[in-house]
C-alpha cells in the first residue's frame, strides 16, 4: 500500500470541514434574514468560504457573525460574497 500516514491524519480534518460545512448551511437556513439558498458554503481546514449574494451589507455581517459562532470554524471568509446593488 502507496498511502502515507500524513494522508491518514487528513481524515479527521476533511470530515470535520464536512461537518462544519452542513452546520453552518443549517444554521444559515434556521435563521431569518439570511438567504440561505443564495450563499455557498464550504470548509478548508476549519477556515468557511461563504459565495454568492446578499441583499445587504448588513446581511452579509449577520452571516459572517452566525458561521463564526459554529464549532470548529477558525476564520470566515466573505470576500466572494456580494452584496446585490438592487
Amino acid at each position: 500500500s502507496m498511502q502515507s500516514s500524513s494522508d491518514n491524519q487528513t481524515v479527521p480534518d476533511k470530515a470535520a470541514d464536512a461537518w462544519i460545512t452542513t452546520k453552518v448551511k443549517t444554521e444559515f437556513s434556521t435563521t431569518k434574514n439570511i438567504p440561505a439558498t443564495d450563499i455557498t458554503v464550504s470548509t478548508h481546514d476549519g477556515v468557511v468560504t461563504l459565495s454568492g449574494t446578499v441583499a445587504s451589507s448588513k446581511q452579509k455581517k449577520h452571516a459572517i457573525h452566525v458561521a463564526m459562532k459554529v464549532k470548529g470554524v477558525k476564520s470566515v471568509d466573505a470576500n466572494g460574497l456580494n452584496v446585490s446593488s438592487k
